[in-house]
């Protein structure tokens, strides 16, 4: 088991991303970096066949990982799963993660 505190996935702000801060309370702990439960990841973030097939792979590295004895530790995610890509890229074309 894990001994990590999890949190809430906040909502994507208005650019279609995870705040950094909590705009509402910008001093408390609730920042990025989020550390989140995989089960919510999956729930939150598995809204599309691509993004299943990106979850899909990240599950399967996990998988391998697991099976070679790496089973403590953090995966940082990119930003095109985490946010409203569609959204992101109609307002800052031409800027890829890729």
């Amino acid at each position: 088991g894990s001994d990590m505190t999890t949190v809430a996935i906040p909502q994507w702000n208005t650019l279609g991303l995870l705040p950094p801060i909590d705009p509402i309370n910008p001093t408390s702990a609730e920042r990025s970096p989020y550390p989140m439960a995989l089960l919510d990841v999956i729930l939150r973030f598995a809204t599309s066949p691509e993004r299943c097939k990106v979850l899909k792979g990240f599950l399967d590295y996990r998988a391998a990982l697991h099976g070679m004895g790496l089973v403590n530790g953090f995966q940082w995610l990119e930003v095109a799963l985490l946010s409203r890509w569609k959204l992101w890229s109609a307002v800052h074309p031409g800027i890829s993660t890729w």
